[in-house]
């Protein structure tokens, strides 16, 4: 038994929340799951409840395939307490950018074009980012990143097309990647209430986006270099 290989789940002291990146779907789970999942896959416990193993099974977020133990795809948020959540501050992130910022037609036509493959291959799309051929140092990559990010923002007010973390994300991540810069798209999740959010990071800096999203969120998932 094993977490499926699309999926990625946080185990919070009363919530568990799993994200099936291939579907592009996330379940919600009570106390129960809780202490079924942390014992079979964080504490290396065993523990037989087959109403519950059924229930994860049936929503493909665990295969009764493969090796019962310690997953990379489980992380243990048990015990850690989150910054307080700001509704307000969070839906208006995006609408910042640089003054004088012009508009950049590229980056509207790549930001539509995220929001397309999105819709078509949902957040599966993710794991394929462009491989790195040559990596820039670390004084080119934050000044490519702070103009990139800038450009993507003021696109985003114009784009005909809804844009959310996700989409803004991927195609922020895409174009840093194409320029030598090893951005990952890093999305979290909090259980009360449930929110999920996606941002970038480049060698573990946050990039166009607020800087206190680590202590606010618990990072789900983090794409490959």
């Amino acid at each position: 038994m094993k977490i499926s290989d699309n999926c990625y789940v946080a185990v919070f002291d009363k919530i568990v929340i799993a994200l099936d990146i291939r579907r592009t779907k996330y379940f919600l789970y009570d106390g129960k799951f809780s202490a079924l999942i942390s014992s079979i896959f964080i504490d290396g416990e065993s523990q037989e409840n087959d109403q519950l193993i059924d229930q994860l099974v049936f929503d493909e977020v665990i295969s009764l395939s493969g090796r019962t133990g310690k997953n990379s795809n489980v992380s243990d948020f048990r015990g850690i307490r989150f910054c307080r959540f700001d509704a307000g501050r969070w839906s208006s992130r995006n609408l910042s950018c640089s003054p004088g910022e012009k508009l950049s037609v590229q980056a509207l036509i790549r930001l539509a074009a995220s929001a397309f493959l999105l819709r078509l291959s949902g957040a599966n799309c993710i794991r394929r980012l462009r491989p790195i051929a040559m990596p820039c140092t670390t004084g080119i990559a934050q000044a490519i990143s702070s103009r990139t990010a800038d450009r993507y923002h003021k696109a985003a007010l114009w784009c005909p097309l809804k844009i959310t973390c996700i989409q803004m994300s991927l195609a922020i991540a895409r174009d840093l990647r194409k320029h030598g810069c090893p951005a990952q798209i890093v999305i979290g999740v909090r259980p009360h209430p449930f929110v999920a959010h996606a941002w970038v990071e480049v060698g573990g800096h946050i990039y166009g986006d607020e800087q206190d999203l680590n202590s606010c969120y618990a990072v789900i998932y983090k794409s490959p270099i």
